[in-house]
């Protein structure tokens, strides 16, 4: 560590004052601080890819389990916009919620999964503006619509966006990393709820993603 070494520095020196030591002692606490939050991110990081996988794998098996019953809305979306709001602040970007109260028929832990998924994906490919999650129900359907101001995606590419290890070929794609099964993986979560999950997108405007869900459980089999 630098700030350890200028500490000891400091500590060898006869002449340095109490003022001096103690400001090498606060910059190797900083560094310690930035260091574990780094070891942190990356364990999230990590984290995150292994579940991917474990859900992935479930789905190949045909083992991937939903519990559906009556969920309020704002249950499923204050996590989901505590967290998100954090991680858009970080980087400079807005979030707005713009949600009605109401009711849904669907797994809470699930759905919430999906939304991490589609605000995270909007965030990380957004470099300026921000992203926006509306809620809307009617019809007997809710629909959560993720919009933000990102790059976008071509056309030739946006119908692959949902296939598992499928990622859009960009520069923020790569710096990015992840899996590739994250779209994948909610589409399928959301069919297994009796929704649907889509996208449209334009280039250098933004993409939206589209989940909608059912406001009763006699209406998925409808």
């Amino acid at each position: 560590l630098k700030s350890s070494k200028g500490l000891l520095a400091t500590l060898d020196n006869p002449d340095a004052d109490r003022a001096l030591i103690e400001a090498r002692v606060r910059d190797v606490f900083a560094q310690l601080s930035e260091m574990m939050a780094r070891m942190e991110r990356s364990g999230s990081h990590l984290l995150h890819l292994i579940n991917e996988m474990l859900d992935f794998a479930k789905i190949e098996s045909g083992s991937l389990m939903v519990t559906c019953g009556t969920c309020a809305l704002d249950d499923i979306l204050l996590p989901v916009e505590e967290q998100m709001r954090a991680l858009a602040e970080q980087k400079g970007l807005t979030l707005t919620v713009d949600a009605c109260g109401g009711h849904v028929h669907a797994d809470a832990i699930r759905t919430r999964q999906i939304l991490f998924n589609l605000i995270g994906n909007a965030i990380k490919f957004t470099e300026k503006g921000g992203v926006t999650l509306s809620v809307r129900a009617h019809d007997a359907l809710v629909t959560f619509e993720v919009a933000d101001s990102g790059v976008g995606i071509p056309d030739d590419e946006l119908s692959g966006v949902f296939d598992a290890f499928y990622q859009v070929d960009s520069t923020s794609t790569r710096r990015s990393g992840g899996t590739g099964l994250g779209l994948a993986i909610s589409r399928q979560l959301a069919e297994a709820m009796g929704g649907t999950l889509t996208a449209t997108s334009e280039l250098d405007v933004g993409s939206v993603f589209t989940l909608t869900l059912h406001t009763k459980a006699d209406q998925k089999a409808a």
